[in-house]
């Protein structure tokens, strides 16, 4: 009997002996399973073979498949790591992306588009993981990859692409435009970057207390010395639609589509005797891109440049800036002149 109270006594100083161990070496350990836990369950993160900006690349996530920290990474390094799905060490001059990754898929370049295919960057639409309407990657790790393609394309039209593209701002066009994702403005005209200077919002308007529009006017016009500024309304415009409803969008919307209204209102014997109601908005629709076209006429900054131009342009040269009214056919692709 007093044989067995002394082998329990001793397994209890033994567990307790281990449980101190533990503690005293674990305590750092068990901090950061504390702090990962306050966040809930965490979903796995894959960094993969990602560099820091500072350093050579980690061979090691920052967490583990399991969610847990990884000790070979300091918090520094950690808030360093790129976005997912993205290679610090791809080599332009390589045709493919950087395999090692640790398992990572990676984006490969597409080399068999086909000739007058929708295209954009090196992937199909057929190829793209993004459908309209559907929901994309929480993360936009798409777009990452996409980028990686779209760059490689470039680099292979022009090795010095991106070298020009920083050299300078010299755009050709400002361009005025719905905010409606249907309207890219560098697409529909065919344009690389660098050559539009754009500003878009709902239903493309100039409106004199839009100080955004207004302050990227005075920079295209006074700094850039942009020739050509264009105005491009589109077919289909939600904005304009909204603006005949008998229905109160509230403000700050209902403040915005006002202007809209006070074009129906200075066009409205024409409007009305429009008896189909879509070739009704259509008309409006163009008759909105004129009058922002007038409205910029009449802006101090175009009116002073024009000026300007005017008295010192030489042989073949013409005042500036250039107004152009358009307007898009989403079902068609068209722009047409107004």
């Amino acid at each position: 009997m007093r044989f067995s109270v002394l082998a329990v006594l001793a397994i209890l100083l033994l567990q307790d002996e281990n449980a101190s161990a533990f503690v005293g070496q674990s305590s750092s350990s068990l901090k950061k399973q504390s702090a990962l836990s306050a966040f809930g369950n965490l979903p796995p993160l894959n960094y993969g073979n990602y560099g820091t900006p500072n350093g050579p690349p980690q061979q090691q996530p920052p967490f583990n498949n399991a969610g847990a920290f990884n000790n070979k990474i300091s918090p520094q390094q950690q808030y360093q790591q790129p976005f997912p799905n993205v290679t610090p060490n791809y080599n332009p001059n390589n045709n493919n992306f950087n395999p090692n990754n640790n398992g990572v898929q990676q984006q490969q370049p597409n080399n068999n588009i086909v000739p007058g295919s929708s295209y954009l960057g090196g992937i199909s639409n057929t190829q793209r993981s993004y459908v309209p309407g559907s929901m994309p990657d929480k993360d936009l790790s798409d777009l990452f990859a996409h980028n990686l393609s779209w760059r490689e394309q470039k680099l292979r039209e022009n090795p010095n692409f991106f070298q020009e593209l920083a050299s300078g701002h010299k755009p050709n066009y400002f361009w005025i435009g719905c905010s409606d994702a249907r309207v890219p403005a560098n697409e529909i005209i065919g344009e690389d970057a660098g050559s539009v200077f754009v500003v878009r919002n709902v239903a493309n308007m100039v409106v004199n207390t839009d100080f955004n529009l207004m302050s990227a006017l005075q920079y295209a016009v006074d700094v850039l010395h942009i020739p050509h500024i264009i105005v491009c309304g589109h077919y289909e415009c939600g904005g304009v639609r909204a603006s005949v409803e008998r229905k109160d969008h509230v403000p700050p919307l209902e403040n915005w589509l006002r202007n809209i209204k006070d074009v129906y209102r200075l066009h409205k014997d024409e409007l009305n005797a429009i008896s189909d109601p879509e070739a009704r908005h259509r008309r409006l629709v163009e008759l909105n891109v004129i009058e922002q076209c007038i409205n910029l006429s009449k802006t101090g900054v175009v009116q002073r440049r024009r000026v300007e131009t005017y008295k010192t342009k030489g042989e073949g040269e013409y005042t500036t800036p250039r107004i152009h009214a358009c307007v898009f056919d989403p079902s068609t692709g068209y722009m047409s002149r107004l």
